[in-house]
């Protein structure tokens, strides 16, 4: 800033990337405002459809979901997405994930019926365009199984967490967090439609993977 001025491009991505650290120790206030300098500054000086400025905007969106402010999350998602498929087209992969984005973000609002059409569509895309397993492929089927599960539609749901989590165990390994993030979620699913000895194997077995393969203050 004292160098280069606050409106200078590199002076915005330290920023930019000082409210990602802060996002990560749960300093969100602070993250926060680093954020919203740098989006307005992006806005005013390289456009509403710079990169950048797409990435300021998925940034705010992002920091406000994981503070529980859904309802204010929710016009920073749409645009990110409106903007990402006028500027990359429907098949980019920040298209694709602004649509994930904004599945999980109105599952999480509990508009299930409005989010299921985005989640599907992202699973679909994302199956042609990255392929069945690409790590963005293998989250839009997570959202889209825990978006069904939580519909009550919990043999439709099984189907997409075990593909979750077959694909990851194979390609990321047993032990990996996204691997035990997915065994989990069977675990749960499991319960829910009341195999309860089924869902305790699997309960088990994703605590003893996580304790050989975590520190023990992370959870999953």
């Amino acid at each position: 800033r004292r160098v280069q001025g606050t409106d200078h491009p590199d002076t915005l991505v330290a920023a930019v990337n000082l409210g990602a650290l802060l996002r990560a120790e749960g300093r969100y206030a602070e993250a926060e405002s680093l954020y919203l300098e740098a989006l307005e500054i992006r806005r005013r000086v390289l456009g509403e459809d710079h990169p950048d400025t797409l990435t300021s905007l998925n940034n705010m969106g992002q920091l406000l979901q994981y503070q529980g402010r859904l309802a204010e999350a929710e016009p920073y998602a749409r645009e990110t997405l409106d903007r990402t498929r006028r500027l990359l087209g429907e098949t980019h992969q920040y298209t694709l994930i602004s649509l994930n984005n904004l599945a999980l973000l109105l599952r999480m609002m509990a508009r299930l019926d409005e989010a299921e059409p985005h989640a599907r569509e992202a699973v679909d895309r994302m199956r042609r365009v990255l392929g069945s397993e690409h790590q963005n492929t293998l989250n839009a089927i997570n959202n889209l199984g825990a978006l069904l599960r939580a519909a009550g539609r919990l043999d439709e749901a099984e189907g997409l967490v075990r593909e979750a989590l077959e694909t990851r165990v194979r390609v990321l390994g047993r032990n990996h967090l996204e691997s035990l993030d997915s065994l989990s979620n069977l675990g749960v699913l499991l319960r829910e439609q009341g195999r309860l000895e089924k869902a305790d194997r699997s309960g088990a077995d994703a605590v003893e993977r996580a304790r050989t393969a975590l520190t023990s203050g992370h959870y999953v």
